[in-house]
């Protein structure tokens, strides 16, 4: 509400006033154009200042409001941030545990190669010795063989011994094969 427009308002009342008196019914019409003018002039500057008013007041709640987005937008980085970093940390503890883990196969692997490495040794040097055993067996009935020819009868002797080494050398065989196996086992 200006101050020019009260002035306009009271000049073209008076305009009004002077021409209902003076019958000067053009004046009178000035008068009340004026006035009416002026009032619609002022209702448009006071609806102008209203509307200022709520974009003021929009403007205003719309700061606030992006302040507020901006602020949880940061505190949700942040946690994200934070989670990335968690996360990121529990990986790669997992995959040191697994290394770990890795490592301690490997280790126990190794251990049972070198166990069995060292159980097939003993085997194979056991089977050696039952080996060497049942040559020697074999041996000893030969010439036991060979010395019953030469004191007694040729053939039946001969037959007899070749008989009971060959019963010797099956029995022999058999305990290395028994024996064997239970190493084996």
């Amino acid at each position: 509400m200006s101050l020019e427009n009260k002035f306009d308002q009271l000049k073209g009342s008076v305009k009004e006033g002077l021409g209902k008196l003076t019958g000067n019914e053009k004046l009178q019409a000035e008068g009340f154009a004026e006035k009416v003018v002026s009032k619609v002039k002022e209702a448009a500057e006071d609806a102008f200042d209203g509307v200022k008013n709520v974009a003021s007041v929009v403007a205003d709640k719309a700061a606030d409001v992006k302040d507020a987005v901006v602020e949880k937008a940061a505190e949700l980085k942040d946690g994200a941030a934070d989670k990335a970093v968690d996360v990121k940390d529990a990986v790669e503890d997992k995959v040191e545990d697994a290394k770990e883990v890795a490592e301690d196969v490997k280790d126990g692997a190794e251990d049972k190669v070198e166990d069995a490495k060292e159980v097939a040794e003993d085997v194979k040097d056991e089977a050696a010795d039952k080996a060497e055993d049942v040559k020697d067996a074999v041996e000893e009935k030969a010439e036991d063989a060979k010395e019953a020819v030469e004191e007694e009868g040729f053939a039946g002797k001969l037959f007899s011994k070749v008989k009971e080494v060959a019963e010797d050398v099956k029995e022999a065989a058999e305990d290395a094969i028994d024996d064997v196996k239970k190493m084996v086992k």
